[in-house]
């Protein structure tokens, strides 16, 4: 198999991984997110993701560890009060961390989900489809700066093919894949 085939197949199995990944992912490290988020604390969290992320870019985290770890900060973070706002500041506060972009594109994508339910499509509102569809958009702003932080963005390449398939993008879905087989080669 030609090396940029088995990178379209990483590249795919990582956005159906994040596309059935919505377990919860336990530690010790859960409630420091949400109490660092709580109390606006982001240098810790921000240092936290971006070293793992760093890790990954330099072999010392696969890529499941790396979607492991920012999944289960988000997801500790998910029931935090006022998220949308606190993700806001940590944006404010930190522009340039890939990091904080990530996080927040996670959140809109979360949202988008939730906007659209998970009843079949014919049986999903005109609403639904505009709420997803408008949660999706900042989403994808999200990621497109986070990739930009980042040698290998794995991550939001990822989530951005996941919802350009729940978009019906199949020519820019083609576009994120063979930038990512360059990337990741």
């Amino acid at each position: 198999m030609k090396s940029a085939n088995l990178n379209t197949i990483a590249v795919v199995a990582m956005a159906l991984i994040l596309v059935f990944n919505n377990s919860e992912l336990a530690n010790a490290e859960a409630d420091s997110h949400v109490a660092a988020l709580q109390q606006q604390k982001f240098a810790g969290i921000d240092l936290q993701l971006n070293t793992l992320q760093a890790d990954y870019e330099s072999g010392r985290k696969n890529d499941r560890e790396m979607a492991d770890g920012f999944l289960e900060a988000f997801y500790s973070m998910e029931s935090s009060d006022n998220l949308d706002t606190l993700l806001a500041e940590w944006g404010r506060k930190y522009p340039s961390a890939y990091a904080a972009h990530t996080i927040r594109g996670l959140y809109f994508k979360s949202e988008g989900g939730k906007s659209r339910g998970t009843e079949y499509i014919s049986e999903t509102s005109e609403d639904q489809i505009e709420g997803m569809e408008k949660y999706f958009f900042k989403a994808m702003d999200e990621f497109q700066h986070a990739r930009e932080l980042t040698a290998k963005p794995l991550l939001s390449l990822s989530n951005m093919i996941n919802m350009g398939c729940g978009l019906g993008w199949r020519p820019q879905n083609l576009e994120w894949l063979n930038e990512a087989n360059l990337e990741f080669n």
